[in-house]
């Protein structure tokens, strides 16, 4: 009689135990999915553009982000990107990108989908005779190359 009693007290912590972990699941579960849905959307949105500024000398401008935390999607809308002067250079309607669950465990960067709607491209020449895309690689090649280490392989299952 003793060992039931025995049993009977320790039940109540198992599931004291079991209910603290399920609570502890669903909360980082619902940090994980504010992150993803409100978080990562508004700093696209708000410092995509100083940073491409700062680094590159280019202003982005973003129209609509949204993320799916749980299906890795992308989904972005009038994306633009702007010559140091602001006239226009690079110009996507949408962009789409579905990022596989499966390159998390590998050493590749998996893409389900890349997807870009109705790319726009003006390409001038300036004075000097230098295209102003040749402007934007420039300031991308101002960091100095990485340590020797090959970067991770990528693998695009469909591009459209």
């Amino acid at each position: 009689m003793a060992a039931s009693a025995e049993i009977e007290a320790k039940r109540p912590v198992k599931r004291r135990r079991l209910l603290w972990f399920a609570g502890l699941a669903a909360l980082l579960v619902g940090a994980y999915a504010a992150a993803g849905f409100a978080l990562l959307p508004w700093f696209v949105k708000s410092k995509l553009p100083e940073i491409s500024e700062r680094e590159f000398k280019h202003r982005v401008t973003v129209g609509e982000v949204e993320f799916n935390p749980f299906k890795l999607l992308l989904e972005v809308s009038d994306l633009r990107l702007a010559e140091p002067g602001g006239a226009p250079m690079i110009g996507l309607a949408a962009l789409t990108v579905d990022f596989a669950w499966s390159s998390l465990m590998q050493r590749t960067w998996r893409f389900a989908l890349v997807r870009i709607a109705e790319p726009r491209l003006n390409l001038a020449i300036s004075a000097d005779g230098r295209f102003n895309l040749a402007e934007l690689i420039a300031a991308f090649n101002q960091e100095p190359p990485p340590e020797k280490q090959a970067p991770p392989r990528l693998l695009i299952e469909h591009f459209d």
